[in-house]
Parts: structure tokens; sequence; C-alpha cells
């Protein structure tokens, strides 16, 4: 698969992240935490939830800046970025105080599950164009064909009041040309059917909520 990002930022990135993950707590979301479910593409800016202490300790080895417009903390790198959120204060649609308790081992990491990683990439999509926003969307089909339970999912926008991100999530599907089936390690027909079959399989669940 031809990457999104320059590969040797990608290395730095992937490298700096293993480096915090020896020395800090946290959960990884974003492309990270795709790439760990699905081993497709990598990602180039770094995305963790942290608890206050553990900004703390961040704070005294970075130089770590508050973006109070978009509510979070970031550390500056040469050629990527390390995008910090916490709870009761970063604007993430999964209550982050869950997150940091609810969450997945992979390769040693921790990830959320993949039905909230779908929600978390659904508000980055909405949020962005251009080169990252076709990530997103890759992304979140990745974590589709990898397996995310589509009725957890549900119930999990359910309980956070946001039944319109299933709405959002068949048209993100709907949008992605067939003809990109090489994205997703599949030929054409494969691709084919399965997004006919994930369509299918939610609108269906469209109709119980």
């Amino acid at each position: 698969m031809k990457e999104f990002w320059n590969e040797e930022i990608i290395n730095k990135s992937w490298n700096a992240l293993i480096e915090l993950n020896k020395k800090f707590d946290f959960v990884v979301i974003g492309g990270w935490a795709v790439y760990l479910w699905t081993k497709a593409y990598k990602s180039k800016d770094i995305d963790i939830v942290v608890d206050f202490s553990e900004l703390e300790k961040l704070k005294r080895e970075f130089n770590v800046e508050k973006n109070e417009r978009l509510k979070k903390f970031e550390i500056k790198q040469d050629f990527f970025d390390i995008d910090i959120y916490v709870p009761f204060y970063s604007n993430l649609l999964f209550p982050l105080e869950k997150l940091l308790k609810q969450y997945k081992i992979v390769e040693g990491f921790k990830v959320p599950s993949m039905e909230v990683l779908v929600i978390l990439k659904q508000q980055a999509l909405k949020e962005r164009k251009g080169i990252k926003a076709k990530k997103d969307a890759y992304d979140i089909m990745l974590l589709l064909i990898k397996g995310v339970n589509l009725k957890k999912y549900v119930n999990i926008i359910k309980k956070i009041n946001k039944p319109e991100l299933l709405d959002m999530l068949i048209n993100t599907i709907s949008k992605i040309n067939v003809k990109d089936h090489d994205y997703f390690g599949l030929n054409f027909k494969q691709f084919a059917n399965i997004k006919k079959k994930l369509i299918k399989e939610l609108k269906n669940l469209k109709k119980k909520i």
C-alpha cells in the first residue's frame, strides 16, 4: 500500500510514539490507533488521551502548549505534532474519562475499541478537508473491513446521543470510489461486495434506532 505521508516523517513519528509509550500512560487515538488495529496506513501526527496527572509529567519533559480554541494541548516537533486530549476539557464525542478506563491493548499500546475509534475518526473527518479528510474516510473504511461490530457502534452513538453519525457513516462509505479498492488491499469485486454489504447492514440498523 502506498503511504499518505513521507516515509521519513512516518518513521520519526512512530519512533517518537514508541518512546512516549515507554515513559507515559496514555491511550492512542487518531491515525496511529487505526494503524495498530489494521496494519494499513501509518500516521504522521500523534494523538493521545491522558489524565491531568500524566499531562503534568509531559509538561516536565516537553514544551507543552495549550490550544484554547481547539481544546487540546500540543507538543510541536520538527516534522509532526503531538496532540494531547484530556477529560472534561477536550471536545471529543466520546467521554474521555471513560476512554481512559475502557481501552484495548494492541501491541503494547492502549487504544480505543474499533467502534469508538470510528466515532472519533468521524469527528475528525467532519472537521477536516483535503488529503487529511480522505485519509480519515479511508481509516474509517479500513476499521469497518477489519471487523467493527456495527451493533455495538450503534449502541454507542445512541448512548452519546449522536444518532446522526449513522447517516454520516453510510454517506462516507457510499462516497468511496470502488476504483480505489487497491487502497484497501482488495480487488474490485471484493471491495464492491463489502461496500454493498456494509451499507445494507447499516441501513437495516438505522430502522431500529
